[in-house]
């Protein structure tokens, strides 16, 4: 009885071993466990007979050993329905648990379908089917998960585009590339056509059919596409706006010169006339006709004065108007001409520059230095009109209480090339940095300084139109420095 009982202890204990044993190879291949599994209780089923039949022939009572067999046999019976028991269980366990992460995947991928508003198609070349799942439905107005004939699909994409799905799908197919991506239109149930972005890519090598299985995305890109047209649309219209407010502004501008330039001729020979007569025999007789005889010509010539006076008045407004126009007209042939790049020393077009602002250098006695400048791709004109602009301005605005001193200088920054007209001027207010480049902002009276308020304008205009800046810092009483930024060709 005692050998026997411990038969029964070393199966229970074997019967652990197994669970523990079958829990650490859940990772193993199904042959493998199954291996395990057929070995375990065949090692078992042996051990009991044996411990078990040695017990039983140790009972010399025939009564009793008939007993005691047949207890062996219910234990034996009660063991292999545990051991099968626990196989079920682990099996069906496993399958319920597979079966639930199958069903969550499937919820999370529908719901990540459903939140990126994509549908999703799957081609089979052996059938010559497409099926579609996700949003497909929402997207184009057919049924999910209805076969599609292949032929019946490319009937609804666009004939232009066409061609370009084909060799997509073959390119694929026949392994030359890992996917593909296009945008193509489609119609739609209701009869227009959709912009959608298909990806795809070999899914299966081998299908039943004997074909190769695709797999990919499709989203909907009309939306986009709507807003880039709109967008094409508005940004011609105001290109075609702009266009035709620079031609009207130009005519008007270019038309007003002419009255102009009368008026200013007309004041001139009226002065003219003026200082004859008051230079002339005829003041004794227009001072005798005005003066009702009594000789006296003060009032006449007093007169005659003034509207010599007013004559000026004239033809200084005409002249600064004039000077007006020409700038407007030179602002917008800077901003409709047509660049002409070239590769530009910039050393000898400040050099030009400098020859040809020499009679305004010398009358204000400024100082210039210029340190060694780089070759850049630009318009040498423009350029040199750009640089002509920025030295006008510092002598226009040099400082009454030191001589005027201006240093041109070159640093290369990340590509790019930073040129610095610096002067010790009058400087502007750390406010005034973005108004100066306005048109016809001054910061002085015209009586005071010279100039259209156009010269800085302009120059920001030639920096914007070779893909550079043009920027200012200053200091009232102290200078100012500006930074024009053109890139580096090397």
């Amino acid at each position: 009885m005692a050998d026997m009982l411990k038969g029964v202890k070393d199966a229970e204990t074997g019967l652990s071993w197994f669970r523990a044993h079958a829990s650490t190879r859940r990772g193993a291949s199904p042959v493998m466990v199954a291996i395990g599994l057929a070995g375990s209780y065949f090692l078992l089923s042996v051990l009991w007979i044996l411990l078990s039949d040695r017990a039983v022939d140790l009972i010399n009572d025939p009564a009793l050993r008939s007993t005691v067999q047949t207890i062996k046999g219910l234990i034996f019976v009660l063991l292999s329905s545990a051991l099968i028991f626990l196989l079920a269980w682990v099996i069906f366990a496993r399958m319920a648990v597979t079966r639930q992460n199958e069903l969550a995947a499937a919820r999370r991928l529908s719901s990540l379908l459903e939140s990126v508003n994509d549908g999703v198609w799957e081609y089979d070349t052996g059938t010559g089917d497409i099926l579609f799942s996700g949003r497909w439905q929402d997207l184009t107005g057919y049924p999910v998960l209805v076969p599609l004939p292949h032929a019946q699909w490319k009937r609804l994409i666009h004939s232009h585009d066409v061609p370009r799905y084909e060799v997509a799908v073959l390119e694929t197919v026949a392994g030359r590339q890992s996917h593909f991506e296009l945008e193509m239109r489609f119609s739609h149930k209701d009869g227009r056509w959709l912009w959608l972005h298909v990806t795809g890519g070999v899914m299966f090598s081998s299908s039943p059919q004997g074909g190769v299985v695709l797999a990919g995305a499709v989203t909907d890109l009309s939306l986009i596409k709507d807003n880039e047209e709109h967008l094409k649309r508005m940004v011609s219209e105001l290109t075609r706006s702009e266009m035709e407010i620079q031609r009207f502004a130009f005519a008007a501008a270019h038309d007003l010169r002419q009255p102009v330039r009368q008026m200013g001729s007309y004041a001139q020979l009226l002065e003219r006339s003026v200082q004859s007569l008051l230079g002339g025999g005829l003041r004794g007789g227009l001072g005798g006709g005005l003066g009702g005889g009594n000789g006296s010509g003060s009032a006449p010539e007093t007169v005659v004065r003034d509207v010599q006076e007013y004559a000026g008045f004239i033809r200084d407004g005409a002249a600064t108007l004039n000077g007006h126009l020409d700038s407007v007209l030179q602002a917008f042939e800077v901003r409709s001409q047509t660049l002409t790049l070239t590769s530009v020393d910039l050393l000898m077009v400040v050099d030009g520059v400098l020859a040809k602002l020499k009679p305004m250098i010398d009358k204000s006695g400024a100082e210039i230095l210029c340190e060694p400048l780089p070759m850049v791709q630009a318009d040498g004109d423009q350029i040199a009109l750009l640089f002509e602009h920025l030295l006008k301005n510092a002598l226009s605005y040099r400082s009454p209480e030191r001589p005027l001193r201006i240093q041109i200088r070159a640093h290369r920054r990340l590509g790019t090339w930073e040129i610095s007209v610096q002067d010790n001027g009058e400087g502007f207010p750390a406010d005034k940095d973005e108004a100066i480049f306005q048109a016809f902002y001054r910061l002085h009276t015209a009586s005071e300084v010279s100039g259209s308020g156009m010269g800085l304008t302009i120059a920001r205009a030639i920096a914007e139109q070779h893909d550079g800046s043009l920027t200012a810092t200053g200091k009232p009483g102290e200078g100012a420095t500006f930074y024009l930024t053109l890139r580096d060709p090397t």
